[in-house]
């Protein structure tokens, strides 16, 4: 609504203008099973909606629409145990305008816009490590890598009757390399 006071002779003109408005469609993948994941939007940097997708077969999604592109949008996954963030990125945003931030996507929404972003969790890894040996127990050291770039601590294993064992757990999918050093 526009409310004018006009007076005699005046020559008054009144626009009116309209943005499209967005849409947002946050689809969750996941590799190695199916599981629950929490999100957070925020518009404006106000928690505006909480919710969960659950994938079936590896996917699900949710629709946001009629979102004013005056605002600020920002979409936050939390990362479930047990499992590792492995991509995160938008699509269909004008100028490809948009950021990652960990584990949260800010995408720049544009009039007309129809979004599209897209997190994938890989379900982590537990590998057990058993030494044996055969003629009497002793101390033995160990390094790992995983993906031959993220150092793991070092540990040692100790013997008793010729066997011992640890299970590292929640490690990224990749290459793991353990050596006895």
């Amino acid at each position: 609504d526009v409310l004018v006071t006009v007076g005699p002779g005046d020559d008054v003109v009144c626009r009116f203008g309209n943005s499209k408005l967005a849409t947002l469609t946050v689809v969750k993948k996941t590799v190695g099973g199916d599981g629950a994941f929490g999100f957070n939007f925020y518009d404006l940097d106000f928690l505006s909606d909480v919710f969960t997708l659950t994938t079936q077969s590896g996917t699900a999604q949710r629709v946001l629409s009629d979102l004013d592109t005056l605002d600020r949008f920002e979409i936050e996954e939390n990362v479930p145990a047990g499992w590792t963030l492995t991509d995160a990125q938008c699509s269909g945003v004008t100028n490809d305008d948009w950021l990652r931030d960990g584990n949260s996507l800010k995408p720049y929404l544009a009039p007309g816009d129809n979004a599209t972003c897209t997190f994938t969790n890989t379900k982590s890894v537990n590998l057990t490590i058993v030494k044996e040996t055969v003629g009497g127990d002793a101390t033995f050291d160990f390094g790992s890598t995983v993906n031959s770039d993220v150092d793991l601590p070092d540990f040692s294993l100790t013997t008793q009757g010729g066997t011992a064992q640890t299970t590292l757990t929640d490690l990224p999918a990749g290459f793991l390399e353990i050596e006895e050093i």
